[in-house]
């Protein structure tokens, strides 16, 4: 188990860290719209042409993105 946070700003989980495991995490992030996923890793400049990316790598990458510390500095704007 780790402490995760949604790193998409218009989600009400961004707003404070949860325990839970990845799988359970992973439900959450394929909720997102690939097109969404994109906008994210773009506004945020975390992967580099994420266009060209699979929606399995799309997801697995938010997933891995939104474990703590990482997710704060990236929504703080510390990542840039």
């Amino acid at each position: 188990m780790r402490r995760r946070r949604c790193i998409d700003s218009n989600c009400p989980k961004s707003n404070k860290s949860t325990l839970c495991v990845r799988e359970h995490f992973l439900y959450h992030a394929l909720t997102k719209p690939t097109e969404k996923l994109v906008s994210i890793f773009v506004l945020n400049n975390l992967v580099k042409a994420p266009e060209s990316l699979s929606r399995q790598t799309l997801v697995n990458l938010f997933v891995d993105f939104s474990t703590e510390p990482m997710a704060s500095s990236i929504l703080n704007g510390e990542w840039k």
